[in-house]
């Protein structure tokens, strides 16, 4: 049996789901909180299987997740010495992920 990762948001990450959540609140209300919960929850995977993303293409170390069903993606770094996964940023699959301007780090 695998160990559980413990998934921590770091602020950055947080502010980018707020932008996010506050941007649809003024377009489509209804969309807003649903996007947020659909996110949320479908990262839940990464506590067992931290692995299961894409491995991000500019950075090291980093990891793209793709929530299905909607246009963005959350990047994430994983510590196996700690079993803690650190959210970096939630971003539009469309924007430029080379930019590291991009991440709020």
């Amino acid at each position: 049996m695998s160990a559980n990762y413990q998934i921590e948001w770091l602020e950055p990450a947080k502010d980018d789901l707020r932008d996010i959540v506050f941007y649809l609140i003024d377009k489509v209300p209804v969309l807003a909180l649903s996007v947020q919960e659909a996110i949320e929850s479908q990262l839940t995977v990464l506590e067992t299987f931290p692995h299961i993303s894409q491995r991000n293409a500019y950075f090291d170390d980093v990891f793209d997740f793709k929530i299905k069903g909607l246009p963005y993606l959350v990047v994430y770094k994983i510590f196996p010495a700690t079993l803690k996964i650190e959210i970096l940023a939630v971003m539009h699959d469309r924007r430029d992920r080379s930019n590291p301007k991009n991440y709020r780090l």
